[in-house]
């Protein structure tokens, strides 16, 4: 009986130690973890053509909703420093960064978005155990060009629409890359495939914009 007692007390005290090594290395592991922050595509884009500010044709815009999941701990909280979407159409590059989060109401002949719906784009905080979901409104972004600095024209950033309808009518599928800067630490990339047919292309004409699944490339 007494070595029933003995074993069965070592038993107990090596479970003790068990749980209080678990205690310490679970939050530990944890804090080296930190935020574990992924970014799933949209399941559809809005093309939009648009007058920027200063430009006297419409350009090339894109709207698309982002979701996020932080599967981190309840303390460990990612920050969304930037967005971004960028395709190729005829050999040429395009890269659009993140202007306005929606939600957007769209006038009747998409001269502009209704301001009052929308908000400037800023760091937005992911908290841990916890998903967030947004429409950001991408437009080409300027950049700062040093003097003497060559290949750096801000005009060639700019899709005219009405070349992007005519581009459209032979190249009928866009592969689109989202990229998102995470707390400035790494980055989340996520691809995603658009087809226009000819009532997508016939709609983007008329109405200046639409809306149209973009399918998870694997």
């Amino acid at each position: 009986m007494a070595i029933f007692y003995q074993v069965r007390e070592n038993l107990v005290a090596w479970v003790a130690i068990v749980i209080s090594l678990f205690s310490f290395i679970y939050p530990l592991y944890l804090w080296f973890q930190g935020p574990d922050i992924k970014f799933f595509p949209p399941k559809e884009v809005v093309f939009h053509g648009i007058k920027p500010p200063g430009n006297l044709t419409e350009v090339v815009t894109i709207s698309a909703g982002m979701t996020y999941i932080n599967s981190g701990g309840l303390n460990y909280n990612g920050v969304l420093m930037k967005e971004s979407v960028e395709f190729s159409i005829s050999g040429k590059d395009y890269e659009l960064g993140w202007l306005w989060f929606g939600p957007f109401v769209y006038g009747k002949k998409m001269e502009n978005i209704l301001e009052e719906k929308h908000t400037a784009t800023s760091p937005v905080i992911i908290n841990g155990k916890s998903a967030i979901s947004h429409e950001t409104f991408f437009s080409p972004r300027r950049h700062f060009c040093a003097q003497g600095m060559r290949n750096c024209d801000n005009d060639k950033i700019f899709l005219n629409w009405n070349d992007f309808i005519k581009k459209l009518e032979v190249v009928t599928i866009l592969d689109l890359t989202f990229k998102t800067e995470i707390s400035g630490h790494y980055n989340e990339i996520a691809h995603c495939r658009v087809e226009f047919d000819a009532y997508n292309i016939r709609r983007l004409k008329n109405l200046k914009y639409d809306t149209i699944p973009c399918v998870p490339e694997t």
